[in-house]
């Protein structure tokens, strides 16, 4: 498998886990969330990607996947891995991640919390 297909597949396999348990039905903000493969993660070194999607439309799904997995493929090559997909819901961030890190967990509150201030 190319290493496209294989991130493909990572951001498919995360999707789908968020999917389950935020049980997200309609449009909504989706945040990724990117931190340092070896380093401290800081506000510094985090990336955040966001783009709206709504599951119940294939297209919408399908452009989510893309652009994620273009991202994705991005952020590698700058050493940084896709860490968690995030939900603003009711102002309680809900941060899905297939490996927790709280050190992480605490920089994207705060990052969200600031981004959703700025709009």
């Amino acid at each position: 498998m190319s290493i496209r297909h294989l991130m493909r597949q990572q951001v498919e396999e995360l999707f789908k886990i968020f999917l389950e348990k935020t049980g997200l039905s309609d449009e909504a903000t989706v945040y990724a969330v990117f931190i340092p493969k070896e380093e401290e993660v800081d506000e510094e070194n985090v990336d955040v990607f966001e783009q709206r999607v709504n599951p119940k439309s294939g297209e919408s799904v399908e452009r989510f996947i893309s652009r994620l997995t273009k991202v994705a493929l991005e952020n590698d090559v700058k050493e940084l891995k896709l860490y968690a997909l995030v939900l603003d819901r009711d102002g309680e961030t809900v941060i899905i991640a297939k490996e927790r890190n709280p050190e992480a967990d605490e920089v994207i509150n705060e990052l969200i919390e600031r981004m959703k201030e700025e709009v």
